[in-house]
C-alpha cells in the first residue's frame, strides 16, 4: 500500500466519523527491525471542528502483501484486530474503579480487513514519550519488574473475566485457541537455528554447553515447541507469546530513563490461551543479563505476588485462580518456550539495520523460516556472550 492509498483509507476513516476539515500528513514509516512483519506508517491528523483544533498522531500498522499470502501470518493479522475489537474493551469494564489498572494497550481508533489487506490504527505512543529499549542490552531490574507488574496485571484480568463470566471467558478462548500454525510456517528455521546456536557455544570454547544443548534438543525444537503449545492447560490465560525487546515501550517522567513509570504491551498476532508462565518464561529468557538471570526465583514470586494483589483488587483470590506452587509446576514445564525463542531468536539483537531480514518475498516456496535463518551478525562477540550465559543458566538451572 502506497503512501497516497494510506492517505486515502485514513480520509474516508474520518468521513465515516463525520469529520470533514482536517489534513493528513505522512510523518515517517517504521524501520525494518521495528516492522518486521508489518508495515507502520505514522501520521499526523489535524481535525478542526468550528472554533476547536485537535492533533492525533496515529501508527497505521497494516499487513505486508508477501506474508498475508501465507495462511498463519494472515490468521496472526486478524487475530491482533480481533484482540484490539474484543479483548481491550473486555478489560477496560472488569477494572472500572480500580486502583492502578492495567494500561499497558495502545489506544486502538480503528480496525479494518477486507479480502486484501489487515488494518489497526494505534496511538503514535512516541508523542507520549513511550521508548523502545535497545535491543543489544539486556534490561536492568526497574524495568524488568515494570513487565513483569503489568503482565501480571493483563492476566489477573484473565483470570476475573474467567471467574465473573465464564460464558464471554469462553466466547475468547475460543477465539484464542491453541494453534501451531505459525511454528509450522516457520519449520525451515527451527531446524536450521538450532544447530547455528550450538555452532557458536563451540565457537565459545564452551563444548560442554554445546554438547548439552544438542542432547537436550535432540527431539527436535519445533516438536518440543507445538507440544507445549499444544498441551492441555487448566489455569490458562490470553498469553502474548511474542515477549521480545521491540514488543514493549516504556514511558519515563522527565529525562530519567534508568526508571520508567510506564511500558505498553505491543504487537498481540501471537495471542493465545495458554499459561501465565509462557509470557514469563519468554520475556525473563530474553531480556535478562546474567546478573538477573541469577535471580529467576525472586522474579517469578515477584510476578506471583503482583498477580496476587491486582486479583485481590478484582476480588479474586490469587490461591484459588493461579496458587504460586502451580505457577512453579508450569514454570518446570513450559519454560524451554521462553528459552528456545531466547536462543534462536537473539542473533536478531545484533544485526545492524542493513542485514535484518525481510519478508517482502515471502511465499511458499520461500518461507519465513528461511529468509529468518540467514542473518549477519554486527557484534558477535556480545551475542555469544549473551548465549553462553542464557545457555548456562538454563542448563544449570536444579528447576530444570
Amino acid at each position: 500500500m502506497e503512501n497516497h492509498e494510506i492517505i486515502k483509507w485514513i480520509r474516508k476513516l474520518l468521513y465515516a466519523e463525520y469529520y470533514t476539515d482536517f489534513q493528513i500528513e505522512i510523518e515517517g514509516e517504521s524501520s525494518s527491525r521495528h516492522g518486521a512483519s508489518s508495515r507502520i506508517i505514522f501520521a499526523k491528523i489535524i481535525i478542526t471542528d468550528g472554533k476547536s483544533r485537535e492533533v492525533l498522531h496515529i501508527a497505521v500498522k497494516f499487513s505486508k502483501p508477501a506474508l498475508r499470502l501465507l495462511p498463519a501470518i494472515r490468521a496472526a493479522y486478524r487475530k491482533e484486530i480481533r484482540f484490539y475489537e474484543t479483548v481491550a474493551n473486555v478489560i477496560e469494564e472488569l477494572q472500572t474503579d480500580v486502583e492502578g489498572p492495567f494500561v499497558g494497550l495502545s489506544k486502538c481508533y480503528d480496525t479494518f480487513a477486507d479480502s486484501t489487506t489487515e488494518i489497526i490504527v494505534l496511538e503514535n505512543l512516541r508523542y507520549k514519550g513511550y521508548k523502545l529499549h535497545r535491543v543489544d542490552l539486556p534490561m536492568s531490574l526497574p524495568y524488568i519488574e515494570l513487565v513483569l507488574t503489568n503482565f501480571a496485571k493483563f492476566h489477573a484480568l484473565c483470570f476475573a473475566l474467567k471467574e465473573k463470566n465464564r460464558r464471554l471467558f469462553d466466547e475468547l478462548a475460543e477465539t484464542f485457541k491453541a494453534d501451531v500454525d505459525i511454528i509450522v510456517e516457520m519449520d525451515d528455521f527451527f531446524k536450521t537455528k538450532p544447530a547455528v546456536v550450538v555452532q557458536n557455544l563451540r565457537d565459545s570454547n564452551r563444548k560442554d554447553l554445546a554438547d548439552e544443548l544438542e542432547k537436550l534438543i535432540a527431539p527436535g525444537v519445533a516438536n518440543m515447541v507445538k507440544s507445549i503449545v499444544t498441551d492441555k492447560v487448566d489455569n490458562v490465560v490470553i498469553a502474548h507469546f511474542d515477549c521480545h525487546c521491540n514488543n514493549f515501550m516504556f514511558k519515563f517522567e522527565g529525562t530519567d530513563e534508568g526508571t520508567p513509570t510506564n511500558v505498553a504491551i505491543l504487537d498481540w498476532q501471537l495471542a493465545k490461551m495458554h499459561s501465565p508462565a509462557i509470557d514469563v518464561s519468554y520475556f525473563l529468557h530474553t531480556v535478562c543479563s546474567k546478573q538477573e538471570l541469577d535471580r529467576e526465583n525472586e522474579l517469578l514470586k515477584y510476578y506471583h505476588d503482583q498477580l496476587g494483589n491486582f486479583l485481590t483488587k478484582l476480588d479474586c483470590n490469587v490461591d484459588i485462580s493461579f496458587p504460586y506452587t502451580t505457577f512453579l509446576e508450569h514454570w518446570k514445564k513450559y519454560r524451554f518456550y521462553g528459552f528456545s525463542f531466547a536462543c534462536c531468536f537473539m542473533d536478531f539483537n545484533f544485526l545492524d539495520e542493513n542485514s535484518f531480514p525481510k519478508f517482502d518475498d515471502a511465499n511458499e516456496n520461500n518461507n519465513v523460516g528461511k529468509i529468518m535463518s540467514e542473518t549477519v551478525l554486527k557484534n558477535p562477540t556480545l551475542y555469544r556472550q549473551r548465549l553462553v550465559d542464557l545457555v548456562e543458566h538454563y542448563l544449570r538451572k536444579p528447576n530444570n
